[in-house]
Formats: structure tokens, C-alpha cells, sequence
């Protein structure tokens, strides 16, 4: 066991904890970083398969992020443009159609829904969405009812529901529409959602990079395969404890989805409010699928990569090549999908995959060099992603609870972002506003 005396600790070295951590440090403090996985990066991880990194998790950074390109640029990190170049593939009832540019939403009927889409968002404060003059109906309300409601077409119906599924990694039977509403407009609207601006750029060498390069800098006061058991804390000091080390400090951050927060046990025992707001927090569901190609053989078909599929088990495709060489697919399945892939032997989901990108990208698809696929429900520290999504009546009851400290116990994580919430952008906001928090804190 290993005793450290530390200024602040943080748990949980992903996007979030490692900026708070970083911050912390150039501050001229003393800071712990425990983290239970024996790498870095929570809901980012590349791998190396073929030659080239491959991102298991998050990848992308976009229009209006802008700590996170300046958290990348000042770790001297690269990044490269998303490749979407060509035609982009729209598939329903079998049927497969190409287009350029955005979704063609005036084509599918779904110009009426997204502005009361987009004029209802226009109404939740980012600070406070239980505050909505319409909050409780809202937040009763799924999003399934209101697609059923406001879209008039099956098509229409069938397009914002694979949509709000990518978004979301769950089913909108199973999502506020407050919660919707909220995490839409945080990401710059509706129109910014389905926009490919909002996934611009990718980072040189896989995204776990950001982390990594944090916890070179960090040195010896990150402490891995170490998961956190217990938090305990007094009038003065707070002790958080796992088997490996222990940390006294005087405030801690923790930056763990919302789920596996509650797997720490409190002492004293957290209110009652956060202890009923985690154990309502479901993580999403997504499996990335990535097939590697000796070359990205659609771009000289003419296409982008991307795809939407209203129908199939594989929802969305993406180039997600990098800068030369090799060439990759990047294939989504989202909510209960995902769970029906799951329960098929390894074999057969490949072969799903692969079909699906035969069906959109031809023959030359058949035959990958590489295929890799990553169920993030199966990670003991993760157990989804995106994100924590939030379920009719929990925003307006609970709201609050995930964002206040808790005498010396503070929050972080893409769910507590206010702007970008669900992306690699609102976990690094949410580690500056941690850090900034335990920093400026009356000790």
C-alpha cells in the first residue's frame, strides 16, 4: 500500500480527470491521479491494429470546441480533417440512395418537427434545464412520443429515430425530451447535431493521445490499477482510499461516469438526492465495428463513407482513415441493437458488419485486412457510452445534484458539461470547471 499526502486528488483519468489533474499541476499544486484500468484515457483508447491506431471510443473534435483544440494544440498534438469528401448513403426499406452534402431534410419531411425541435431548445436554460417554464411536461415526455407526434411520415419518423439513436447510443423510448432538448442545444442545435462540421477533425495517433501525453506530464503522481473504494471525508481533509494507495488531500475530484460513482462507498453517506440521481443515470450502448482496408478504396468510388441506415442492425458508417495509408470503416450500432449483436457468436456480428458494408460500399468491401469491434457496456469502468443519458422525470427531480460538490467531494465528466455535453470537448470543459472549482474553494 502506498500512502501520498497530495493538495487535490482526482479519480478517474480520462478526458475529464486528466485535464482537472493537468490544471491542477500547472497551478503549482500537488495533485494524485487514480485511475482503476491499467491505462489512462476512460472512454478514449486507441489501439494499434494493421500498423495504425484504431479508436476504440471517442475520436472526433469539431466546430466550436474550443478547449479542446487548445488543450491539443498545447500538448503539441496534430489533427486532421475528417474525411467527407463524395457521396454520402441514405438506405431505407433495402434501398440504397446517395446524396452530398447535409441530411436532406427537406426531402424526408422533417422540416416542421426540428424547428419545434429547435424552438423548444431555444427555451432550456444550459445553467438550470429544470428551471424550463415547460420542464415537467418535458421531462415526462419521451423522445419517442414527440417523434411520433411531430414527425408525419414513417420515413420522417424512421430517420429522427436512427438519428436520435447515434446521438444518444439509446433508444428515444428510453430519453427525456428534456434531457434532449438540453444536450442538443449544448452541442450548438439541432442543425449543428447533423451537421459533419460538429466531427471535423480527427487526432494524429488516435485520441488517447490528449490523456497520455497529460500523464507524461504528470509523472509519478498518476497511480493506475487502482480503483477507488472509498471516500471519506472529515471538516478539514478528505481520505480516498483503493488496495493499491491512499491519498489524504484536502478536496477531490471525482471524474467517473455516473454509474460507477456509485460503486465508491462515502463516508458520510452522500445525499440522498445524488445517491437516487446515479442510480437513475443508464449509460448508453454502442459497439464501433472498425474494418481496415489496404487502401480507402470508396473515396475513388466517389464516396464519403458515410452512411445511415434506417433498418439495419448497423446504423451509421464513417471514413475514419487516417492521414495515408491503410484505409478504415468505422461501423455504429446503437441502444437495443447493440444488445441483439451481443447475444450472437463473435463470427456472426462480424459477418453482419461486413454485410452491411458490402450492401453500402460494394464488393470491394468483402474482404478487410482487419477487423476490430468494441462493445463499451462490457468495460467493468465504463459499462456504455457516450454518455449518461437521463430517463423521463429525472432532470426535473434530481437535476441539480450532478453538477453541486458535496462538501469537499467535487464532480466531473462529460455528463456534468454544460456545452458539448457527451463529447471529448465536455469532458475537458468539465475538468477546467473542476479544477477551477477545488482550486478557488475556501480550504
Amino acid at each position: 500500500m502506498v500512502h501520498v499526502e497530495s493538495d487535490y486528488c482526482v479519480v478517474g483519468a480520462g478526458c475529464a480527470g486528466a485535464t482537472a489533474a493537468l490544471r491542477i499541476f500547472q497551478a503549482g499544486h500537488t495533485v494524485a491521479l487514480i485511475e482503476a484500468r491499467d491505462r489512462v484515457g476512460g472512454r478514449v483508447w486507441t489501439q494499434e491494429h494493421s500498423g495504425i491506431p484504431i479508436d476504440y471510443g471517442g475520436q472526433w473534435i469539431g466546430l466550436g470546441q474550443e478547449r479542446a483544440y487548445a488543450l491539443v494544440k498545447e500538448l503539441d498534438i496534430r489533427t486532421y480533417p475528417t474525411w467527407t469528401k463524395g457521396h454520402n448513403v441514405f438506405v431505407m426499406s433495402g434501398k440504397v440512395r446517395k446524396y452530398q452534402g447535409e441530411i436532406p431534410i427537406s426531402l424526408l419531411n422533417l422540416d416542421l418537427a426540428l424547428r419545434q425541435f429547435t424552438k423548444w431548445s431555444d427555451e432550456v436554460p444550459l445553467e438550470a434545464p429544470w428551471t424550463t417554464k415547460r420542464a415537467k411536461k418535458w421531462d415526462s415526455m419521451t423522445v419517442a412520443t414527440w417523434i411520433n407526434s411531430s414527425a408525419k411520415s414513417t420515413t420522417a419518423r424512421k430517420m429522427l429515430t436512427a438519428l436520435m439513436n447515434g446521438i444518444n447510443t439509446s433508444d428515444p423510448g428510453e430519453i427525456s425530451m428534456l434531457f434532449a432538448l438540453f444536450q442538443t442545444k449544448s452541442c450548438g442545435g439541432i442543425n449543428a447535431m447533423f451537421s459533419s462540421e460538429i466531427q471535423s477533425d480527427r487526432i494524429s495517433g488516435g485520441a488517447q493521445l490528449i490523456p497520455q501525453e497529460i500523464a507524461e506530464k504528470l509523472g509519478s503522481s498518476v497511480h493506475l490499477n487502482s480503483p477507488v473504494k472509498r471516500i471519506a471525508q472529515d471538516a478539514k481533509n478528505v481520505v480516498v482510499s483503493s488496495d493499491a494507495v491512499t491519498v489524504r488531500t484536502k478536496r477531490v475530484i471525482v471524474a467517473v461516469p455516473p454509474s460507477i460513482s456509485s460503486r465508491i462507498t462515502y463516508e458520510p453517506v452522500l445525499p440522498a438526492d445524488r445517491a437516487m440521481l446515479v442510480q437513475r443515470l443508464p449509460a448508453g450502448t454502442v459497439v464501433k465495428c472498425t474494418a481496415i482496408y489496404n487502401e480507402p478504396f470508396w473515396r475513388g468510388d466517389g464516396m464519403s463513407g458515410q452512411s445511415i441506415d434506417l433498418d439495419s442492425l448497423v446504423g451509421s458508417t464513417y471514413d475514419g482513415s487516417p492521414p495515408s495509408g491503410l484505409g478504415t470503416l468505422n461501423a455504429f450500432a446503437f441502444g437495443h441493437k447493440v444488445r441483439q449483436l451481443a447475444r450472437l457468436p463473435s463470427a456472426d456480428r462480424k459477418s453482419i458488419f461486413i454485410r452491411q458494408l458490402v450492401k453500402i460500399f460494394g464488393p470491394k468491401a468483402s474482404t478487410p485486412v482487419d477487423l476490430v469491434e468494441h462493445n463499451w457496456a462490457e468495460e467493468e469502468w465504463t459499462r456504455g457510452c457516450y454518455m449518461a443519458h437521463w430517463p423521463p422525470g429525472v432532470i426535473t427531480e434530481y437535476g441539480c445534484a450532478l453538477w453541486d460538490p458535496i462538501g469537499r467531494i467535487h464532480w466531473a465528466g462529460t455528463e456534468t458539461s454544460t456545452a458539448f455535453n457527451g463529447s471529448i470537448e465536455g469532458a475537458v470543459r468539465s475538468g477546467e470547471r473542476a479544477a477551477s472549482e477545488v482550486m478557488n474553494a475556501e480550504n
